[in-house]
């Protein structure tokens, strides 16, 4: 009888684990913009009208940032692997 494969391979256990970390991250990012969406819902204080109208164009540049660095960060991982 062979003894079982120690290394997550050949058991499946390694797609187990990369669809819990996957998932993981999906849902905590589906749980940001829920939570974003929801109080941009509430009045603003000055003017009456949703938060998010005020919000919106910050949070649109802090995504544009966070997607350049995660870009320039796979460049730089795979051009050092060269």
């Amino acid at each position: 009888m062979a003894a079982p494969a120690r290394d997550g391979h050949g058991d499946g256990s390694g797609v187990r684990r990369a669809w819990k970390q996957l998932r993981g991250a999906v849902t905590r990012g589906w749980l940001v913009v829920g939570a974003l969406v929801g109080i941009g819902m509430l009045p603003c204080p000055d003017c009456g009208g949703p938060m998010i109208i005020h919000y919106w164009p910050i949070a649109a540049l802090a995504v544009a940032l966070q997607t350049l660095r995660r870009r320039r960060g796979k460049s730089s991982a795979e051009g050092e692997g060269m």
